[in-house]
Order: C-alpha cells, then sequence, then structure tokens
C-alpha cells in the first residue's frame, strides 16, 4: 500500500507535471514498473558483492505490513538497496584504492616530465677560486712565474685512504686570511672533489698530471695540489712507503706543474678582464661568464636576456661591448626563441604525458587483473586477456587517450579517476558514486565523507529510478 504521508510528498509534484501537460510512465520490465503494478512476480536481480559500509546497512525497505503488496515492495526495496550496496562495495573496495595508487605514479611521472622538459639555459660564473686572490698566497704562486713547464710523471703510491677532510686538512697554510679563503672554497667545491684530486694522483696509477687550459675546473685541481704539495713537502703523511728524499723531489715536481697551470689562469683572468670578454663559452644549456665583468654588466643594466639571445644569434658575440652595443636586437631574438623553444617543448610534455597515463593505467591493470576482471565469471572460471570486459577497456583506454586535451592533464586526480571509472570499470556506477562525492565535498566545505557519500547516494539512487521513467506530453 501506499502510505498518506508518501501521497502528500508526491501531491506537488503531481500537480506541476499536471500543469506543464507532462506524462510518466514506468518503463516496461523496469523494478520501478512492478512498483506501480502492485503485485506483479518479482524479477530476479543479481546481488552481486555483499558489504555494508560504515557498518551501517542502507535500507530502503517500507514500514508495510505484512500484506501482499507491502511485501512486494519490501522485496523490491530490499533488492534496491543491495544492488547500491554492491555498486559502493566495489567503488570503496576496488576502484578507490585503484584510483589512488594510479594518481601517485602518474603525478610522479608528469613532474618528471616537467622537470625534464624545461628550457633553462643557466649562467654559470667563472672566478678564480678564492685562496688565489688572496695576496701573499698569490705572491707565493707567481714566484714560480717564468720557470720552466717541468711534467710531473708518475705517481705516488698512499698504503692508507685518506677522507675528504683530511686532504683538506693538509692545504691549511697558517695564515688566517689564506686559511680562511681555502674554508670558503672546500666548502663549494665538496668533499667529491677532493677525494678526486687524492685518487688520481695518490692512488691511480696514472702517467702524468695533465692540466687542460681550456678545462674550468683545472685551476682548481692544480691548486689543491699545490697546497697539498707545499704542505707535505719534508712532512709527509703515513701511508708513503719510500723515503724523504724520493717523497720530496715529487712534491716538488707536483708543486711545480701546479704552479704553472696557475700562472696560466692569473694570465688568462687578466687577460679576460682587460678585454672585457663577457661570454667566456657555452653550451646548448650553459653560458659561461668571466665573474667580475658580468657582476659589472648587471650593475650596469645588463641583462640575461641580452646574453642568451646573443649565443642564439647567427653571429654570436662575446665581448661586452659588442653585447651591450646590441642588447635590445639581442633581448627580442632571447624572447622569440624561448617561445618557440617552449612551445615545442610544450607539445612535446603534452604527448609523452598522454603516453605515461596509458602505460602506467594498463600497467595497474595487468598487475590487478584478477581482481578487477574476476567477479565478471562464473564461479571457479579464470579470468583471461581475451575476455570481452578487458577487450572493452583497451579499446576504452585507446580512445580515451586519443581525446585528451592539454587542459585535461592539469588536475591529475580528476583525470586519473575518469580514466579508471571511464575505462576500466566502465560497467560499474563507481565513477558517478565517487564524483558525486567529490562534487558534494566541493559544495559544502566541511562537509563529513559519510555525509558526502549520503548526498551522493541520494543522487545515485534518484538517477537510477528516473532512469526508469518514460516522459511523454
Amino acid at each position: 500500500m501506499i502510505t498518506l504521508e508518501n501521497t502528500k510528498a508526491a501531491i506537488g509534484v503531481a500537480q506541476e507535471l499536471d500543469n506543464r501537460k507532462i506524462y510518466l510512465a514506468p518503463i516496461n520490465g523496469s523494478p520501478l514498473e512492478r512498483l506501480s503494478q502492485l503485485g506483479s512476480a518479482a524479477e530476479e536481480v543479481k546481488p552481486g558483492l555483499d558489504y555494508t559500509p560504515d557498518a551501517q546497512e542502507i535500507s530502503l525497505v517500507s514500514s508495510l505490513g505484512d500484506d501482499a503488496h507491502g511485501q512486494e515492495l519490501d522485496d523490491i526495496a530490499e533488492e534496491t538497496a543491495r544492488l547500491v550496496q554492491n555498486h559502493l562495495t566495489f567503488a570503496k573496495d576496488v576502484v578507490k584504492p585503484a584510483i589512488v595508487e594510479i594518481t601517485e605514479i602518474v603525478a610522479d611521472k608528469f613532474k618528471s616530465i616537467d622537470e625534464s622538459k624545461t628550457y633553462d639555459i643557466e649562467i654559470v660564473q667563472i672566478d678564480p677560486p678564492e685562496p688565489m686572490i688572496v695576496s701573499s698566497l698569490e705572491d707565493s704562486i707567481r714566484a714560480f712565474n717564468g720557470s720552466p713547464y717541468i711534467p710531473f710523471e708518475g705517481y705516488i703510491p698512499c698504503s692508507k685512504d685518506y677522507t675528504a677532510q683530511e686532504v683538506i686538512s693538509w692545504m691549511s697554510t697558517g695564515q688566517a686570511d689564506v686559511d680562511e679563503a681555502i674554508v670558503i672554497w672546500s666548502a663549494k667545491k665538496g668533499d667529491a672533489f677532493f677525494e678526486s684530486v687524492f685518487k688520481e694522483v695518490f692512488v691511480s696509477p696514472v702517467k702524468g698530471i695533465q692540466f687542460n687550459i681550456d678545462n674550468r675546473q683545472s685551476p682548481d685541481f692544480a691548486l689543491a695540489l699545490f697546497l697539498i704539495s707545499n704542505k707535505l713537502y719534508n712532512n709527509p703523511v703515513d701511508g708513503f712507503n719510500i723515503n724523504l728524499s724520493s717523497f720530496n723531489e715529487k712534491m716538488s715536481d707536483i708543486r711545480k706543474a701546479c704552479a704553472f697551470r696557475l700562472n696560466q689562469a692569473y694570465a688568462e683572468f687578466e687577460r679576460n678582464t682587460n678585454s672585457k670578454l663577457l661570454i667566456n663559452n657555452y653550451t646548448a644549456k650553459v653560458v659561461y661568464v668571466n665573474g667580475n665583468i658580468y657582476r659589472q654588466y648587471l650593475e650596469d643594466g645588463g641583462t640575461n636576456a641580452a646574453i642568451f639571445g646573443s649565443v642564439l644569434s647567427s653571429n654570436p658575440k662575446m665581448f661586452l661591448s659588442d653585447i651591450v652595443g646590441n642588447q635590445s636586437d639581442y633581448v627580442s631574438k632571447w624572447e622569440q626563441q624561448n617561445r618557440l623553444f617552449n612551445s615545442a617543448l610544450k607539445s612535446r610534455s603534452f604527448l609523452d604525458k598522454k603516453t605515461a597515463l596509458r602505460d602506467i593505467v594498463l600497467s595497474n591493470v595487468q598487475q590487478n587483473f584478477t581482481d578487477y576482471f574476476s567477479h565478471l565469471c562464473a564461479e571457479g572460471v579464470t579470468p583471461t586477456l581475451d575476455m570481452q570486459e578487458y577487450q572493452t577497456f583497451l579499446v576504452n583506454l585507446d580512445l580515451f587517450i586519443d581525446n585528451l586535451k592539454e587542459q585535461d592533464l592539469v588536475n591529475v586526480w580528476a583525470i586519473c579517476t575518469k580514466a579508471v571509472c571511464d575505462c576500466v570499470f566502465y560497467y560499474t556506477s563507481a565513477g558517478q558514486i565517487l564524483n558525486g562525492v567529490e562534487e558534494a565535498i566541493a559544495k559544502n566545505p566541511g562537509i563529513e565523507l559519510r555525509e558526502a557519500l549520503l548526498l551522493s547516494t541520494i543522487e545515485y539512487v534518484t538517477d537510477y529510478v528516473c532512469a526508469q521513467i518514460n516522459v511523454s506530453a
């Protein structure tokens, strides 16, 4: 039977529909038609998986008595409740964890793609190592100026392993200003650099110390060895198993070879300063500039854009006067090229993200194949890759990826949710339920998850019922 309360609740809606000349009728064969007929035989509804979210069973059972009509309403309402519970169960226990797992992986992958596809040119300033500009040490090094280069052949075997900090301690001079500069310089270079200095001379059987003048690291390498050989001369540490005379001779050769390279470096720094060479060298991603010229250039109103524009032009200029004289042209060149570069990188990034999203979703489904598809098979039957549902998933995924737009990938959670619900679990209402929860949270700030789930369920049941109604004039 239909209670008076039910009838009163429907009167307003019925009157409005009547005013608009709209006729509603249940679709033939639907549960709603059974409700309207009251007494027809109930059709079987496949129950699927039983689950009660939050330990509370959803109940749509009416309060009718034990008469035939009341029992029919109770049965259909219970079947509807079970259907809703099944969808909620699957959304909560299977679909949501899949979305969370895929979203985390996709987010990390998108981040790495963005970082790798960012077009940035780095400015690296070239300056003498800090200790080299301390006058007392500079005088010691320049004292060797004019001496012939003495190549250091062979290496000095050391049987003891020393840490970077121990190697750094060998460079101390006892002069406060020099040692302070050494502390600053060694911190910039890092332990790995001084470990390599020790290994290349005192561990590895190299032919000799070769300093490439064009190598920007070589002044640092030469300075470290100059200071070490100065400190260890006549004062060897443990592990050098040769007599003192031979040891001192090798230290002296090292010191002379390093002093020769350091004097070359002084000459190079002075030459660049006097000629006002701003750009020392460059690669596709790094522009090396002479530090003192570069800092003055910026103080006088120069910009990195002009430097970048110069190295990207058909006839790159390296000297300060040329770059300042053509600054506006170089800035325009950089802005034009930067737009082109970023546009190309953006397009490449979009394609890479689409491919990554497809690969990650496919990998997740293959790894969880049994969990995702076994319930679709008859009891005792193992799902296989040739089953129709899996093949449909593959088709869905390719169509989904092909139709993506760049702005779709901005919200990673949303796109992963859509990929999982529309492609993998297309045969369930999980997407509708989970999206309903998200919408409820967005529209009701501070709402509890349980309440959001209730609102989503109400929306879902409403849509479920409305889908069984024919509307006509």
